[in-house]
């Protein structure tokens, strides 16, 4: 799990935490999770979800910086 950064709550600022196909953040192509304007709470539900083979789950502030980021493995062949 990689964690860029830990900001502080800003008042009126959402934080939207996404998951999508591959290992590399996307917000236009991710699928939205959860949405909430405290920060507090989106880390905890980002923190608690471990994303499957070959998905990513990251999380991002209103303004469209990746906050924290991690990918599930890939498939053994």
């Amino acid at each position: 799990m990689e964690i860029l950064s830990r900001k502080r709550r800003v008042p009126g600022e959402k934080y939207y935490v996404m998951c999508q196909l591959g290992s590399s953040p996307s917000r236009s192509k991710g699928t939205l999770l959860f949405e909430n304007s405290d920060a507090d709470r989106a880390w905890q539900f980002y923190q608690i979800l471990e994303p499957m083979t070959e998905m990513s789950v990251a999380l991002w502030d209103s303004d469209g910086n990746l906050m924290a980021f991690h990918a599930g493995g890939r498939e053994q062949q």
